[in-house]
């Protein structure tokens, strides 16, 4: 274990164990630690004479970590728990919230939805023919030349808007643009343009194939998530879970998942067999 040092909102992370049921009051917290009082767990968070703000003392720190690590069991590692400690309280928030996590890839075999989805691959990047994806479950997917641009669409009647799209690529997550237009129920990946005309996407290398995942919910995605889903880099395994959490932590009727497989094929139509770098445009 290696020691902590400042620990940002102490006290408000301290209280989150409290507020999710974990433990009845300041004095049962105290407990866990032997025979602390309440009182000076919430001290940690404070200055007080010799106590620094934000410091667990060093012979409470074991006892420190494995608090948390009790209290989310499905924590992968010491480096991801010391990450949820050391970061933004509203991430520990949701991680507490939802304390048995799932993960994305069965989040979307539970609930994604594949039957409303539409590709529209064009020419010119104006003109397009639009393919209905009408296959039947669990493995419909659309085949797309390389190096054609395409964008999807995803059909939905619920009201929520608001939204975060991914693509997944040799295992990897990345973010991706999406724009919801509420009138006419469509959700546009990859977006749209300042002009309100669809963005497309291209893919100029040789590649298996993608996942377009799009989340629509009712509450506002976190800010800590959006920072973090607006860079042009693979998503961490960390914020990859912080994503899943906040969709998870909505009610299933606040919330709706779409997916869609994407095959990117050689002009003959073959699938290329080895994978290559990737250019999104």
């Amino acid at each position: 274990m290696g020691e902590f040092g400042e620990i940002p909102d102490l006290y408000g992370k301290l209280n989150l164990l409290i507020k999710h049921g974990l433990f009845p009051d300041w004095n049962a917290l105290g407990s866990f630690f032997g025979n602390v009082r309440g009182k000076t767990v919430i001290g940690w968070g404070f200055e007080n004479g010799r106590q620094r703000r934000n410091h667990v003392p060093l012979k409470h720190q074991k006892k420190f970590e494995e608090l948390f690590e009790k209290s989310l069991p499905d924590v992968y590692g010491s480096a991801q728990l010391h990450a949820l400690i050391l970061g933004p309280t509203e991430r520990l928030d949701l991680a507490l919230k939802t304390r048995k996590w799932k993960n994305l890839n069965d989040l979307i075999d539970e609930e994604g939805n594949e039957q409303a989805t539409r590709l529209i691959v064009a020419d010119d990047a104006t003109l397009g023919a639009i393919r209905f994806n009408q296959q039947p479950s669990p493995k419909p997917h659309f085949k797309v030349p390389r190096s054609r641009d395409f964008r999807l669409e995803f059909a939905t009647a619920f009201l929520g808007e608001n939204i975060a799209a991914f693509y997944r690529l040799d295992n990897v997550w990345f973010p991706c643009p999406a724009t919801i237009v509420g009138d006419a129920g469509t959700i546009h990946v990859p977006g749209l343009q300042p002009s309100g005309r669809p963005s497309f996407m291209r893919e100029d290398e040789a590649v298996n194939s993608y996942r377009f995942v799009v989340m629509q919910c009712r509450q506002v995605v976190p800010e800590f998530v959006v920072r973090a889903t607006r860079q042009d880099t693979a998503l961490d395994t960390l914020v990859l879970q912080d994503i899943v959490n906040f969709y998870c932590s909505q009610k299933t009727v606040e919330r709706r998942l779409f997916f869609a497989d994407i095959q990117i094929v050689d002009h003959s139509g073959d699938t290329p067999r080895a994978a290559a770098k990737h250019v999104f445009e």
